[in-house]
């Protein structure tokens, strides 16, 4: 019998899979978080621009803890302690160096937010690369490294928690003003500060990821021993990567501190860190989309679990009950989806839809100019040869 190509019944030969449509879809989405809070911009709907703005700040965070997990192979509990770090860094200079303040909140210098971007970051990286060369020279890895910033989380909210005079203790720095205020539309400003923020970090992570440093990274990931073996520096990678996500949670804990308005010691301890940990689970990790789309989800479902309750339970009974729905959803991700969300994604993208042959070969240089190394998702996973479909 004479073999032939196998056809495909849910798309044509000539198409193209979904997944390189990516630049437009990405266009569309960056075109829509542009145009939206201009949508929301009403006197009704101020809660939803700010949780939104939240988002993207959390999100961030999250994106953070991806490039360390999802493409670095190291579980990080204590991105808090960098998130903390910027965020603190931020309202001290935000606020002068007066921490617990009661009353008008000073109006900031246009230096100061500079300063206590730059100041938190540095922390950040310093403290970051410190630990992660300490670490890996000693061969502290897996399990280890993660017990390891679960001890540096709990050392730093202990430590901020102790240190009154300049964290201001349990309470924290309150009374932050906004990052260079726009009256009337603070909000509005705010929002589009923390989007060009997100973007730029984005589009940073995805080319960083996208080059030789981040095939290195995969190579690593997949296989540290062969990694090695071949002649790459696997202690430099993982400490260089583990100090860019500490930048990263940084500049997301100098966005926080003046749109939540305080900073506290549960921002930088080992809570923050656990809970990013679930979002980068959900939305799917080794996918930079990925954090921002688990934050949403989950965080979009813990805001709006009250009303969604409301009509079976008292808000104190949803308060109490919402831990356990929230860990069975997350039970049923997990085994479901091992790759998060995102990797329902991938697998949608790999269906085909026919498009005329120019913006076939459009698609295609863009997306050969932007191509990312597609991440193992479950460890243990056989990887596919060469040229087989994925």
């Amino acid at each position: 019998m004479k073999s032939g190509p196998r056809s495909d019944a849910r798309a044509p030969r000539n198409g193209v899979p979904l997944e390189q449509l990516r630049p437009l879809w990405s266009a569309g989405l960056v075109l829509t978080l542009v145009l939206l809070p201009l949508c929301l911009w009403r006197e009704d709907m101020i809660f939803e621009l700010n949780f939104l703005t939240g988002m993207l700040i959390w999100g961030l965070l999250a994106l953070s803890l991806d490039l360390v997990w999802g493409y670095g192979g190291m579980i990080s509990l204590g991105q808090g302690v960098f998130f903390g770090a910027g965020g603190y860094a931020m309202a001290w200079f935000l606020t002068g160096g007066i921490t617990h303040r009661v009353g008008r909140a000073p109006d900031p210098e246009l230096l100061a937010p500079l300063f206590g971007l730059g100041v938190g970051i540095a922390l950040a990286v310093v403290l970051a690369l410190g630990i992660a060369f300490l670490c890996f020279r000693s061969r502290v890895g897996g399990l280890f490294f993660a017990i390891v910033t679960l001890a540096l989380a709990v050392t730093a909210k202990l430590l901020v928690i102790t240190w009154r005079p300049v964290t201001g203790g349990d309470n924290g720095i309150i009374n932050i003003p906004r990052l260079f205020r726009v009256d009337p539309e603070p909000e509005l400003s705010q929002y589009f500060i923390v989007l060009a923020a997100v973007l730029a970090a984005y589009w940073i992570c995805r080319r960083l990821v996208a080059s030789h440093f981040g095939r290195v990274l995969t190579a690593i990931r997949e296989n540290e021993l062969r990694a090695s073996s071949i002649g790459f520096n696997v202690n430099l990678a993982k400490t260089l990567i583990f100090g860019v996500a500490a930048a990263i949670a940084a500049l997301a804990g100098a966005l926080f501190a003046p749109y939540n308005g305080n900073v506290n010691p549960i921002h930088i301890g080992f809570e923050t860190g656990a809970i990013v940990l679930i979002w980068v689970a959900i939305g799917g990790r080794g996918f930079l989309l990925g954090a921002f789309i688990g934050t949403f989800l989950v965080q979009y479902v813990r805001f709006y679990m009250t009303d969604i309750i409301a009509p079976f339970m008292s808000v104190t009974t949803a308060n109490s009950v919402w831990p356990l729905i929230f860990g069975f959803v997350f039970l049923g991700v997990i085994l479901l989806y091992p790759d998060g969300m995102m990797g329902l994604v991938h697998r949608i993208g790999a269906w085909r839809v026919p498009l005329p042959e120019s913006l076939r070969r459009a698609l295609a240089r863009a997306n050969g100019a932007d191509a990312l190394p597609r991440p193992r998702a479950v460890e243990g996973a056989r990887t596919p040869p060469s040229g087989s479909a994925p």
